[in-house]
């Protein structure tokens, strides 16, 4: 496949609406109080069946549908209707800022993006330090597009 393994976990791994710490970086980051997450210790075997046994698995489990519908490029006829309401697929991104100032920044700084099919985790910029000391490229949502 090309993909090379890691012979060094790194401290912090983020995917699309998951986060993996290693034990002392987890002790931080549980440390900054965030809400909408749920957390547990995991075992992560490599590929020389070598067992990680200092890992945190946390799921963003807090949906915050806050896109502006009339800034951002979706395809209307990608409405899908589910238990949580209708859901959309969207290319370029643009958020609400009056359905955001209705919410206190400490009970947004890490969700997933609701009322979309693959919106994934979005992080406040007060956030960003912690991150980014750990390799984590941050894309602002303006920038960003499917």
């Amino acid at each position: 496949t090309g993909v090379k393994p890691l012979k060094v976990l790194p401290d912090v791994v983020i995917g699309t609406d998951v986060f993996f710490f290693s034990n002392a970086k987890f002790e931080v980051f549980e440390s900054l109080g965030l809400s909408g997450m749920v957390a547990h210790p995991c075992i992560y075997i490599d590929h020389k069946n070598y067992w990680h046994e200092n890992i945190w698995h946390v799921s963003v489990v807090k949906k915050i549908d806050c896109w502006d519908r009339s800034q951002s490029e979706y395809d209307e006829d990608s409405a899908e209707e589910t238990k949580e309401g209708i859901i959309y697929t969207i290319d370029r991104y643009s958020l609400d800022d009056e359905i955001l100032e209705k919410i206190a920044l400490n009970e947004r700084l890490v969700f997933r993006l609701g009322g979309v099919k693959y919106g994934g985790t979005l992080i406040h910029k007060s956030l960003r330090k912690f991150f980014t000391d750990y390799g984590v490229k941050f894309i602002p949502v303006k920038e960003y597009s499917l």
